[in-house]
């Protein structure tokens, strides 16, 4: 390419994206150190953001091994109906959501055979579902709301309902900073937030 022809620019990342975002237009001539200490501050604070994204699933693809010739090695049985939506952990558990209005959480046994716990609260199918990166669980249903599932020091798993959509919510998704984003059948999109507590990122 000839030193005078103009490079072709490639697509930006998401990330670089989000980092050209934060960074204002800064004037010709003498910029005051106020400007710059403010872009410098909005830089940090979205490269910050970026950092927890991808955190958030620490699972990376230079990390999964390649294979070919995939064969069913395992089949995993309990739900009573359809299977529409699952997540796989970062610990090797997989989490499944199911039209028996329930979801089950997978571990393979040290005897390396497969086991599920039993979540129940949902009134109707579920339809979607994600993993938080502090092992709760969110889901979404038929019944019109999402469910936060914790579990307690005892095991026990209970859930923190969340109402307020008129139709079933469809899809779901975790933002870095703790808010919920969910998309339902009433044709809206809700962002969920709530109060930090202390231990979680």
């Amino acid at each position: 390419m000839s030193m005078h022809e103009p490079e072709k620019s490639l697509p930006k990342s998401w990330a670089q994206a989000a980092i050209d975002s934060a960074l204002p237009k800064l004037p010709a001539g003498p910029t005051s150190l106020k400007i710059v200490a403010a872009a410098i501050a909005a830089l940090a604070a979205r490269l910050q953001e970026i950092k927890k994204f991808s955190e958030y699933d620490p699972r990376e693809m230079k990390l999964t091994v390649l294979k070919t010739g995939y064969g069913v090695v395992d089949t995993l049985e309990g739900h009573t109906s359809a299977v529409f939506c699952l997540r796989a952990l970062p610990d090797g558990r997989i989490v499944s959501g199911s039209w028996d209005n329930t979801l089950r959480i997978w571990s393979r046994d040290k005897d390396d055979t497969w086991s599920s716990e039993v979540l129940k609260g949902h009134t109707d199918f579920v339809l979607c579902l994600q993993a938080l990166p502090d092992g709760r669980i969110v889901s979404g249903s038929c019944d019109k709301t999402l469910r936060i599932w914790s579990r307690d020091k005892n095991g026990s798993w209970s859930s923190e309902v969340l109402a307020g959509h008129t139709d079933r919510v469809n899809c779901l998704q975790a933002l870095p900073d703790g808010r919920i984003v969910s998309g339902s059948g009433d044709k809206t999109i809700r962002i969920w937030d709530g109060t930090p507590t202390s231990g979680v990122s």
